[in-house]
């Protein structure tokens, strides 16, 4: 997926003091997202693309929907290399509440980023 979704991204996860997101629809149907040190990421996309530049060792990734669902996790950095690539694949596109899964790229075409 490329469009059709906003992701907003905080870098200072503390677990020892959890911060509170609260993510809505502003206007238009943009999704809006405050608490933390979340950031809305999203005009930083290219192609579906996020680039993270010394991505912290923890850090919360919230992505909200077009059709109005959110989702949020919190990823731990795994490093195979000075860059890695780690994608977010969708069950079902249609039907995104049935979940998908955030996989670290090891090998293959994938695991070098887009020029």
């Amino acid at each position: 997926m490329t469009t059709g979704f906003q992701v907003a991204v905080d870098l200072t996860v503390d677990l020892d003091h959890p911060a509170s997101f609260k993510m809505g629809a502003g206007p238009g149907g943009k999704a809006t997202f405050a608490g933390g040190g979340l950031k809305d990421l999203t005009s930083q996309l290219r192609s579906g693309v996020l680039r993270i530049d010394n991505a912290p060792e923890k850090f919360d990734v919230e992505t909200a929907y077009s059709n109005g669902e959110f989702n949020g996790v919190l990823i731990y950095r795994q490093c195979f290399g000075p860059q890695t690539v780690l994608l977010h694949v969708v069950n079902d596109p249609a039907k995104l509440s049935d979940g998908g899964y955030w996989l670290w790229v090891k090998s293959g075409k994938y695991a070098k980023l887009p020029n």
